[in-house]
């Protein structure tokens, strides 16, 4: 038996105890005991499994933790994006690297009331994740008696549910002022942004850093299918890019994709049977120009492509050219007739590859042959550089 004498209170426990000043360097999650509160649990250890890890990770990380070196306060960093990301392979990454920096690191992965006031008391520098931080403080504290399936409460209007809905989140925002003792790395991550404490956003005095993860670029696909594709399918690169080219893919769906094709798989079979978005209809946004021989070209106009099927799809494109009047031109191709050009990373029609021209300006056809145009102004491709955003 071990008695702690605190103050007037004293606390009998069963077992070997070690009182220490200081929490060690590992990685530890809060939990909650009906008869004694919260306390710090053994996480385990963080693994990265990846081999390479792609896109601005280690420059960010390094980052973060440089500030987190100059700052004499708390400090907080955002990771927003979609699901399969990148988001929670970045706090991975942060978590073995502030261990090895002799920087302990806190999951809190769920909500405990109390729980500001419990991390307010840790003095000394700590690393505290809050992954798919909207998740795990959004639910509101059912101060309204009776909550429908949905959480709501009923007879409350589209406001108060907000402001419940934000209430976890309003307890933390003094924890993240840096008014508490100690100095505190905060890392959450959210998958919709307007989830989020208005009084979070735009408030580097709380969050300093706010990191926005994407979808990967063509670069980045190229580079991510070229090493982890097996070498009997190599040829099978291009078509995972132009398939990037018209549907948003993340780094999972990437993966998922990869694997089937390891196995044998062609990319449409996997894109058909895999869990992952197809809609050819979502009509990503671009910047389309067209380029001469004679190596100039036009300006970039954003576009949103038309897609009439999953292999044909078609662009509009102002055009003036020899001090004619500005038209609108239509250009079809095909989506396999596309070319990654990596020098530039963008995507490339051939002028050889259009299926058609024409003008679309039903106002005014009179005698403007726009193939013909072309051919004479010396049109040599297309490129189009996608917002992947």
């Amino acid at each position: 038996m071990k008695i702690i004498h605190i103050d007037n209170r004293y606390n009998i426990f069963e077992g070997s105890m070690t009182i220490t000043d200081k929490l060690d360097a590992k990685v530890y999650s809060v939990r909650l005991d009906s008869d004694t509160g919260l306390y710090l649990d053994d996480y385990g250890d963080i693994s990265i499994h990846e081999k390479k890890v792609y896109g601005q990770h280690y420059e960010k990380l390094e980052k973060i933790f440089s500030a987190f070196e100059r700052f004499s306060r708390n400090f907080g960093v955002l990771l927003s994006g979609a699901k399969g990301m990148g988001k929670t392979l970045f706090i991975k990454m942060t978590a073995v690297e502030a261990v090895k920096r002799g920087i302990p690191v806190i999951v809190v992965d769920k909500y405990y009331e109390g729980i500001s006031t419990f991390l307010r008391k840790i003095d000394q520098e700590v690393v505290i994740l809050f992954d798919e931080f909207e998740k795990r403080f959004g639910e509101d504290h059912n101060t309204c008696g009776i909550n429908n399936d949905m959480g709501f409460g009923f007879g409350m209007n589209h406001n108060s549910v907000s402001g419940m809905m934000f209430s976890h989140q309003t307890e933390l925002l003094e924890l993240f002022d840096g008014i508490s003792s100690g100095k505190k790395m905060f890392i959450l991550t959210c998958n919709e942004i307007s989830t989020i404490n208005n009084y979070l956003i735009d408030r580097p005095g709380r969050i300093h850093y706010h990191f926005r993860f994407t979808y990967p670029t063509p670069k980045e696909i190229m580079l991510y299918s070229r090493d982890n594709i097996k070498p009997e399918y190599q040829d099978q690169c291009k078509i995972i890019l132009n398939y990037s080219f018209m549907s948003k893919i993340s780094y999972d769906a990437l993966r998922a994709i990869i694997f089937e094709v390891n196995s044998g798989i062609s990319v449409e079979e996997a894109v058909n049977d895999l869990n992952i978005s197809r809609d050819v209809r979502s009509s990503p946004e671009f910047a389309v120009s067209l380029h001469f021989r004679n190596k100039s070209s036009s300006a970039p106009q954003m576009n949103m492509l038309n897609f009439f099927n999953e292999d044909f799809a078609s662009i509009e494109i102002k055009y003036r050219k020899r001090k004619m009047k500005q038209r609108i031109i239509t250009i079809e191709f095909l989506l396999k007739d596309l070319e990654f050009d990596e020098h530039s990373f963008q995507f490339k029609l051939p002028v050889d590859k259009i299926q058609n021209i024409y003008c679309g300006d039903s106002r005014d056809n009179d005698d403007f042959d726009p193939e013909e145009i072309l051919e004479k102004d010396g049109l040599e491709y297309i490129m189009f550089n996608k917002s992947y955003i």
